[in-house]
């Protein structure tokens, strides 16, 4: 008893201490019924000598686990499914698009930003230079006209200059809001639930195996369309 024990733990210790092979397959053949629809993909994996962890990860979150048959010119010692949930960026890729969105939207106004700061440093000095210039002799007078044209005019196009820029930080901000709420729907839409199947197979040698998986999925249906 105790040896069995020990074979048992040393087993066990075998089968989850090594890394499985995670594989997202993509479905390859869909067959829709009137309610629900079965599914197949076929995948080639590479195999040592040994006993194989293979994780199938992604499947439909309505899998029926008592339909999962898997298929393989191997020895299959185990077959399980469990029910996972994932980043909803993993299973929406509309989300994703969005969030790219919204990089460049917060891109766009941190450069805004960044232009406006310039611009407000730049009036800064203007004003305080333009300070230190009225205090000048009178003697100056013609230099100091063409100063005070000077700064007139280059304040002016830093006032119209920022106008505008807060003007466009406006519409991107609107766009942000838009963008976020959009964001903020999809997600809360998205149904995060995926099943994993783990299949553990015995392999005489280090070969290329292949895998043919099947199940059905119950949250499945079809709607006809016609061209007109």
């Amino acid at each position: 008893m105790k040896i069995f024990s020990v074979v048992l733990i040393a087993l066990c210790i075998s089968a989850f201490g090594q890394s499985p092979i995670l594989v997202h397959p993509q479905p390859q053949k869909v067959v829709v019924y009137l309610s629900g629809a079965e599914i197949g993909f076929k995948e080639a994996l590479p195999l040592k000598k040994g006993e194989n962890i293979i994780q199938f990860k992604g499947l439909a979150p309505s899998l029926v686990s008592e339909s999962v048959q898997v298929s393989a010119d191997v020895e299959l010692i185990a077959v399980s499914t469990r029910l996972e949930h994932l980043s909803p960026l993993e299973v929406n890729p509309e989300l994703n698009q969005i969030r790219d969105s919204i990089t460049v939207l917060k891109d766009q106004i941190t450069s805004i930003n960044n232009q406006i700061d310039a611009y407000q440093a730049e009036r800064q000095t203007l004003l305080q230079n333009q300070q230190i210039t009225n205090t000048s002799s009178s003697s100056l007078l013609p230099e100091l006209t063409k100063l005070a044209d000077f700064f007139r005019e280059r304040i002016l196009k830093i006032n119209t200059a920022m106008t505008a820029l807060n003007k466009k930080m406006q519409l991107i901000n609107s766009r942000l809001v838009i963008a976020t709420g959009a964001f903020m729907d999809e997600k809360s839409k998205t149904d995060t639930s995926r099943y994993t199947l783990e299949v553990i197979v015995n392999a005489k040698e280090t070969r290329t195996v292949d895998f043919a998986v099947r199940y059905l999925a119950a949250a499945a249906e079809w709607q006809a369309s016609y061209d007109i």
